[in-house]
């Protein structure tokens, strides 16, 4: 058969109408990240890609099918050439962790319409576009606190007292995971705070943060401690959790310290390092008994340790003590039971006695250690009289006096006679 060619010819008046080319962008568009809970969503662009003209037909788009777990619905119309129009809603659900993965398919057709105004040719369909789509959603972490609050219990000035908080991401783990991230935020004085953790993946713990008791100033101290926290992914900005409380409670002790106080009496106590004198100076013999008394005291500040004590006779007793008997569980500024001491005057002579204070601290704790001994030094001299100096009689009184008068008178006499010649 011979070629045989067709020719159109436009009447008077008739014009070519260019029809619309839809592209809704890419092949593959990721719809970003969420959590579980959250938003995966995106509005896709279509766009007219015909040739700006005066002939070119403007653009419909509409949702026909999906796939993969794709929500998407809805159209766009009349977009003109060289225009875009963000207009097709798509997402996924996110009720399930993992990497989302799914279709879109669009439907283009030319609308008839130039800018709007019809040019008479109806629509017409121009082809179909499938879109893929991804994205991810994250598990986010739960943050644990397995130490939810930190006793001390019983230490002393100058300790150390530090304890491990320990955290766990109690999330359940899924394909995708949040980690998680926690740090010392603020704490109640005089406790302390410190640590960070991160990168905590879905049940595992850590004890890297850490609460800690100043132990400067003896006290009875109550408070807590908060740690930030907050669930992170390489994807999103970090979604902040609750904040962990942990209560705290401690007591800082002084250390029990062991002493002598005067109670009453004769003598005088004083102290030269850990050693204590009790002195009864120098009295006469026959003077009588000189009666002391004394008490052992804890002679710590508040709060202490208790103290417990007994005594060591070092020599035999020259002071006629008594009540020096072990007491148990002296508190800060408690004295024992009267420590009785008696200096008899009866026999001459220096006199000395050493008694050493063998002293046990101890607390509720558990703890319990000596401490270092105090002494007692008593002593006391007995000095002998000075003999006594017997007083004249007074008839040897009066005889002198009636000699002394005669040998005054003879005197007088023999003075007369001479002056007489």
């Amino acid at each position: 058969m011979a070629e045989q060619n067709l020719s159109i010819v436009l009447a008077s008046g008739a014009a070519a109408y260019d029809a619309a080319i839809g592209s809704a962008g890419p092949s593959t568009v990721d719809l970003g990240s969420a959590r579980v809970g959250g938003v995966l969503a995106r509005s896709l662009t279509v766009a007219n890609v015909q040739a700006p003209g005066a002939f070119s037909e403007d653009l419909d788009a509409r949702v026909t099918g999906t796939g993969g777990g794709v929500v998407a619905s809805g159209s766009v119309l009349g977009v003109v050439a060289g225009a875009s129009a963000n207009g097709i809603p798509t997402s996924f659900a996110t009720g399930v962790a993992g990497a989302k993965s799914g279709t879109v398919t669009i439907r283009y057709d030319t609308a008839g319409t130039v800018a709007g105004v019809d040019d008479g040719l109806g629509k017409a369909a121009v082809g179909d576009q499938t879109v893929a789509l991804t994205g991810k959603v994250y598990t986010p972490a739960v943050a644990v606190l397995e130490t939810p609050s930190v006793a001390f219990g019983i230490v002393h000035v100058g300790d150390v007292a530090s304890r491990n908080v320990t955290v766990r991401n109690g999330a359940t783990t899924t394909a995708l995971n949040d980690t998680l991230v926690a740090a010392a935020l603020s704490v109640t004085a005089p406790f302390t705070a410190s640590g960070r953790v991160s990168g905590l993946a879905a049940q595992e713990a850590s004890d890297a943060l850490t609460v800690g008791l100043d132990t400067r100033v003896a006290g009875i101290y109550a408070g807590s401690a908060a740690f930030s926290a907050a669930s992170h992914d390489d994807d999103l900005t970090d979604a902040a959790l609750a904040n962990l409380a942990v209560g705290l409670s401690g007591q800082v002790d002084n250390y029990a310290s062991e002493a002598f106080v005067f109670g009453g009496g004769a003598g005088t106590l004083t102290r030269i390092g850990s050693t204590f004198f009790l002195d009864y100076g120098t009295v006469a013999q026959g003077t009588g008994v000189f009666r002391t008394t004394l008490a052992a005291v804890n002679d710590a500040a508040g709060p202490a340790d208790l103290l417990d004590g007994t005594f060591r006779f070092d020599d035999p007793s020259d002071f006629g003590e008594s009540g020096l008997t072990s007491f148990f569980d002296l508190v800060a500024g408690q004295t024992s039971g009267a420590l009785l001491f008696g200096f008899d005057t009866g026999t001459v002579g220096s006199f000395t006695d050493s008694i050493t204070l063998l002293g046990v601290g101890h607390n509720a704790s558990g703890y319990s250690a000596a401490l270092d001994d105090v002494r007692l030094i008593v002593r006391g001299t007995v000095a002998a009289r000075v003999a006594d100096v017997p007083e004249p009689d007074s008839a040897l009184l009066v005889g002198l006096g009636v000699v002394l008068l005669v040998v005054r008178r003879t005197k007088r006499v023999s003075a007369l006679r001479v002056g007489g010649r």
